[in-house]
């Protein structure tokens, strides 16, 4: 039995008896460390799953997505975008290194079977299905080929499994059923089990050839010079995606002949969200946000794992002292206290496991609610990671408390105690490790609690309660120049009727959406030597309709829109202002437009936060739109409750022309829908901290709990000899107050650097400051004193002649 295999079943042997001997601390022990590796290979596998895997059951080595990078085409010097259809068929048509080249492009917001149901509407090419690999479907067929042949030729859709049985009760007899999107008849051909990408996840999928039903009437076939296709395809046989991209790469050089001044520079991903250009900041972002909570659950529970088992090893340096006595190795005693660690994180490890393959659903519910979860099965690198945290796991919680148990005097050890006990360095070291990394936690929580109040708190520079967004178009071919330009005005005038209505507005660039930036320079300047601005166009009621403060100078009036000539006069914001005329008076100076129009400044307009709530303020320059060339959406100002409103404005759009469907929001609305993309991280993150509280106050509780035990005789001896017990209790939570206080500014500390990623991340929102730390501070300490203060009011009940009567 002295060979190395004989040796290691005598260590794990003897740890099995010592797991045995403690049934509850080694269940307590595994639930502990299970819980931290669980969750952490649960959400690493999450962020696999949906950042860093190409999202492709079938064959993800030859998945592919081209992505076109522009510049000299748009007012922007770079921009991430889609192919035009030109680029899109010659792509289909030269490259060797593709095969299955295919296309879509999101429908926006479509209206369902004429009822208010918001529809999300993909439009693909009809080899779509067979490039991501999704089929055979529930039920039905396919695409056919001929059904994309030529634009406008089949009306047929492929709906989701879950709006199948969501909307139609998983009724049997689906296809051959007509539905109406936008109020054009379909007929169902298939029913599809969505099991791809998340962000194709829709409700239905139409030929892309029936484009211009979904976009006002704007048929994008007829323009084949602008881009708004997305194009997936599969690698042929003996090709990589280096060798794809330098061919493609080739093919674009050509196409960008045909249009003047662009310049085409392309990216080949395997099509997960960490390659995707237009993703992979925000990646690097939400990725360390998302794992760094995470990471340190592991640590916490590790650490609260170490503490209880140093109280047992305490315990049972009797029975090692009698070891040694008989001759017993130490380093031999330390690799079997050490095996004892290594077996309970191997079983730790496999119920991690399970709980691995388990919470990564329910986590997601959290994360995309209404939406299943995307069921890949774990890759190496999250066994890896597993496998890493497991032995992590068990190196922390087993060598530490295998090295305490060693020390100890042998006499007084073989005597049956230890004397007077002495306070454990370890002991105060690991509470105010797990006080530090709780910190982190616990205010990282408060922080994203904090953040859907923040964003809607936030006061983006105009009114958002009592101001309605209706988008209206006129791209429809029925249009002319002239019967637009009636029915913008017929809006208008029929909105303002509305009892309770008090303004209304057009803009080109409603709030809170992504504007594009142009170049704005004053006459000195070339072109190329300006800067970049947001260039909004609105009618004249725009600044009173919105709430928005003229600081110097006069809004817009009729006049400045009284003739057929483009404007010749602008306002601008104060960040505008400031960027060209620093502490100058802006009103006459004169800009230049990128079509070389020159303006005259008559404003300055209070700034404005009128993107994402993570954007700070934008320069902006605003346009005066004419009552002939109004565009855009509508703003409305209201008095009243929003609800009253909504069926009235669409009413009055709808009996002006029945193909507009609108379905006004407040601006108020689509600033908690802003804030709601942050919510589900929020109940994540919160969540890890409450279970990190629980963590360190019940670590915190067992080795206190312990410790007061054992100085049982010197708290007898001290009120034998006079002191009180509220003195006890004093010092017992003296010494706790004092590690808790090094464990928060240890935390404070750690906390600095993410703190410092989140504000880069929301950094127009206060939910970093002060409050925060305090709030997270309170939360852990009063948590912390009362796992200190139940053992010490224990300590205070002890009987002097009964702790005594040992010696």
């Amino acid at each position: 039995m002295n060979s190395p295999m004989g040796i290691f079943w005598q260590d794990l042997r003897y740890a099995v008896r010592g797991i045995a001997r403690a049934p509850f601390l080694s269940f307590v022990v595994v639930l502990a460390l299970a819980a931290g590796i669980g969750l952490n290979a649960a959400v690493f596998d999450l962020v696999d799953t949906s950042w860093l895997r190409p999202p492709i059951e079938k064959d993800p080595a030859s998945f592919v997505q081209v992505i076109p990078r522009y510049s000299g085409w748009f007012d922007t010097e770079k921009e991430f975008d889609g192919f035009t259809l030109k680029d899109y068929e010659a792509i289909s048509a030269r490259a060797k290194s593709l095969r299955e080249v295919a296309a879509f492009t999101h429908s926006g917001v479509a209206q369902w079977d004429d009822d208010s149901t918001n529809a999300h509407v993909w439009l693909i090419t009809c080899n779509f299905f067979h490039t991501l690999g999704w089929g055979p479907p529930v039920m039905g067929r396919l695409f056919l080929p001929e059904e994309c042949a030529n634009s406008g030729s089949a009306s047929v859709a492929e709906i989701s499994d879950g709006l199948w049985r969501t909307k139609y009760g998983a009724d049997p007899q689906m296809i051959g059923r007509s539905i109406r999107i936008n109020h054009n008849p379909y007929v169902v051909v298939g029913v599809i089990h969505v099991r791809g990408p998340v962000w194709m996840r829709g409700d239905a999928w139409v030929p892309y050839t029936r484009q211009a039903e979904f976009w006002g009437g704007y048929d994008a076939f007829k323009h084949p010079d602008y881009p708004w296709l997305r194009v997936l395809a599969r690698l042929a046989p003996g090709y990589s995606r280096a060798g794809a991209q330098a061919e493609l790469q080739t093919i674009e050089n050509q196409q960008d002949r045909l249009i003047s001044g662009r310049k085409t520079e392309l990216q080949v991903t395997n099509g997960s969200m960490i390659q995707e250009p237009g993703a992979r900041s925000l990646g690097l972002i939400i990725i360390p946000l998302v794992m760094g909570p995470m990471v340190l659950i592991l640590p916490v529970a590790c650490t609260n794992v170490t503490m209880l088992m140093l109280s047992r090893a305490a315990e049972r340096r009797g029975e090692i002292a009698i070891r040694v006595s008989l001759g017993a190795d130490r380093r031999r005693l330390l690799r079997m206290l050490g095996t004892e660690g290594m077996v309970i994180a191997a079983v730790a490890g496999v119920v991690g496991i399970y709980l691995a393959r388990q919470l990564p659903g329910i986590l997601w519910s959290f994360f995309l609610r209404n939406s299943s979860y995307q069921d890949l099965a774990p890759d190496w690198r999250v066994f890896a990671y597993l496998a890493g945290i497991a032995l992590l796991a068990g190196l922390i919680a087993g060598l530490a408390p295998a090295r305490e148990s060693l020390k100890f005097d042998l006499a007084t050890s073989l005597k049956g105690r230890e004397g007077t006990p002495t306070r454990s360095r370890m002991r105060s070291a690991l509470i105010i490790a797990q006080m530090a990394m709780s910190f982190v936690l616990v205010a990282a929580g408060v922080m994203f609690a904090r953040i859907q109040h923040s964003v809607t708190a936030d006061d983006p520079g105009f009114e958002t309660r009592h101001v309605f967004v209706v988008p209206v178009s006129t791209s429809s071919s029925k249009y002319t120049r002239e019967s637009a330009a009636d029915f913008y005005r017929a809006v208008r005038e029929g909105v303002l009727e509305i009892p309770g209505v008090r303004s209304a507005s057009y803009t080109d660039t409603p709030p809170f959406t992504e504007p594009s930036s142009e170049e704005i320079r004053v006459p000195s300047q070339s072109q190329g030597q300006g800067q970049h601005a947001v260039v909004e166009q609105v009618s004249t009621d725009f600044f009173s309709t919105m709430g928005i403060r003229i600081l110097r100078g006069r809004a817009f009036n009729d006049s400045d829109t009284a003739g057929s000539s483009p404007a010749t006069v602008a306002i601008v914001s104060r960040t505008l202002a400031a960027d060209f005329w620093k502490g100058q008076d802006p009103l006459g100076q004169v800009l230049v437009l990128p079509d070389n129009t020159h303006v005259l400044v008559v404003g300055m307009a209070r700034d404005v936060k009128s993107s994402n709530f993570d954007n700070p303020n934008e320069a902006r320059l605003y346009l005066p739109q004419g009552p002939r060339a109004f565009t855009g959406s509508l703003l409305v100002r209201f008095e009243g409750e929003p609800r009253s409103f909504v069926a009235t404005i669409s009413q009055t759009v709808r009996d002006l022309d029945q193909a507009q469907w609108v379905w006004p929001r407040t601006l108020y609305s689509i600033r908690e829908e802003d804030a709601a993309r942050m919510q589900p991280l929020a109940e994540i993150i919160s969540l890890m901290a409450v279970l990190t509280v629980l963590l360190a106050v019940s670590g915190v509780y067992g080795t206190v709990a312990f410790s007061v035990s054992q100085r049982t005789r010197e708290f007898g001896i001290c009120m034998a000899l006079g002191a009180t017990k509220s003195r006890i209790l004093r010092s017992i939570l003296a010494s706790g107050i004092r590690e808790i206080a090094i464990g928060l500014a240890a935390g404070l500390f750690l906390a600095a650097p993410a703190a410092f990623v989140f504000w880069h991340l929301v950094r127009t929102l206060k939910v970093f400051d002060w409050a925060t730390y305090a709030i997270a501070a309170f939360v852990l300490t009063a948590a912390s004193l009362s796992a200190y203060y139940i053992p010490a009011r224990r300590a205070t009940r002890v009987d002097p002649m009964v702790a005594l009567r040992h010696e």
